[in-house]
């Protein structure tokens, strides 16, 4: 799903409301999508070197608590992202704003 519009329409607003309403759903149905929220405003201010594996490392970060660069910790995400879940539900839902 992509959401357009101009600034101000409640893109952002939309996308919050959205995330937490899986959190809740998951949390009351024992649901197995996990919403990973990212915002790419954070991709304006990395540097160049940084853009390598750009959501996985924030999803370390944001989630998991790693401030360093742990490339074990990556290849693991990146090895969970592909993972075809057996119910056809996407394990991870990733939610870019």
């Amino acid at each position: 799903m992509i959401l357009l519009g101009d600034g101000g329409m409640g893109k952002t607003v939309s996308l919050i409301h959205f995330w937490k309403t899986l959190l809740e759903s998951n949390s009351k149905n024992g649901g197995e999508t996990i919403p990973l929220f990212i915002t790419l405003l954070e991709y304006n201010s990395v540097t160049e070197d940084e853009y390598a594996n750009f959501i996985a490392k924030r999803i370390a970060w944001h989630y998991l608590g790693l401030k360093e660069d742990r490339g074990d910790t990556i290849n693991l995400l990146w090895d969970v992202f592909k993972i075809a879940p057996p119910n056809g539900l996407p394990n991870i839902l990733l939610l870019l704003d």
